[in-house]
């Protein structure tokens, strides 16, 4: 067993670097059946799950994280100082990689700009990236 040196923490719950063991799973209800979503959530959290993961595929299943919100004890994802160029850095690249996939001319110095304004919105980003590349270049 090879165990990690480095923690990190997701809202409350450390990971790795000793931390104890948590119990996390992920939904496996399709994001867009927010009602089974949310009772499947409601159900892991009371078994004792401590992270529950969802995917969001798509930007209709966005409507997914207001009602885990309003309805799990705790919903936290906020970023420490320490992680956040990274996490800017990544999600750069990721940005990157969609315009770049998708052949949409983009200006990398603009790119940046952007998503140090907005983050962490991760989806406010992604969703002025959708609009700009159908409407114009993307050079803000």
């Amino acid at each position: 067993i090879m165990a990690s040196k480095i923690q990190v923490t997701a809202g409350n719950v450390k990971i790795g670097g000793g931390a104890k063991v948590s119990i996390q799973s992920m939904l496996n209800v399709p994001a867009d059946d927010i009602e089974n979503s949310v009772k499947q959530a409601v159900e892991l959290e009371k078994a004792g799950c401590e992270m529950i993961r969802a995917a969001i595929p798509n930007k209709d299943a966005i409507k997914l994280i207001p009602a885990l919100k309003s309805r799990c004890s705790q919903f936290d994802m906020s970023i420490t100082k320490e992680d956040k160029p990274q996490m800017q850095a990544d999600f750069y690249r990721r940005c990157e990689h969609i315009l770049k996939e998708n052949n949409v001319e983009y200006d990398a110095k603009s790119l940046a700009l952007f998503i140090a304004k907005l983050f962490p919105d991760f989806i406010r980003i992604l969703a002025n990236i959708l609009f700009i590349s159908k409407t114009y270049s993307f050079n803000l």
